[in-house]
């Protein structure tokens, strides 16, 4: 589902960067020379390495990145401002799923934090959509991995843990009065 190759988080506590670094790929396959390095994975691990002290500044590393500095590195890769919407309860779900599958199914990759019922522990980018499924890439796996509004609804996406807690989504941009 994803056309580029299987790219693995170098790291447990880099799921946040290799998203971000996932994305810019999605925008442009030339980013970092990843592609066209005699081995991709080290070419994506370094560049993975590199990015994760500046998402994780004043944060221990063994939590990985926050939602924030995820969001302000989104704007980096995308151009866009982005915002941190956080998952709460049945509600909160079913209206993260109509925000998830129109944001992608528009052609923007979204980031999206899951974990246990207590914390967030890892990071996803949904970055594809056939209208009933999601795909997201799982950086533990390097795959594309697809959920529906079902398993979203449940809390249970299939995306290394079951619990939806935030996503790193699109600000809309304001409209000037004319």
């Amino acid at each position: 589902m994803s056309p580029l190759p299987r790219l693995r988080q170098p790291d447990p506590t880099t799921c946040g960067p290799a998203c971000l670094v996932f994305a810019a790929l999605l925008r442009d396959p030339a980013h970092g020379g990843v592609l066209a390095a005699p081995d991709p994975q080290r070419a994506f691990a370094a560049i993975v390495l590199d990015l994760h002290p500046r998402v994780r500044r004043v944060w221990p590393q063994r939590y990985g990145a926050t939602p924030w500095a995820v969001a302000r590195a989104m704007r980096e890769v995308t151009g866009t401002p982005h915002s941190v919407r956080w998952v709460r309860g049945r509600r909160g779900r079913r209206t993260s799923w109509a925000s998830l599958s129109a944001t992608v199914a528009a052609g923007e990759p979204m980031v999206v934090f899951v974990g246990s019922r207590f914390l967030p522990r890892h990071v996803v980018l949904a970055h594809v959509t056939d209208g009933a499924r999601v795909g997201a890439y799982e950086p533990g796996s390097g795959r594309t991995v697809t959920a529906t509004a079902e398993h979203l609804l449940a809390g249970r996406p299939p995306w290394g843990f079951p619990v939806p807690w935030a996503l790193v989504t699109p600000r809309p941009t304001r409209r000037t009065r004319a």
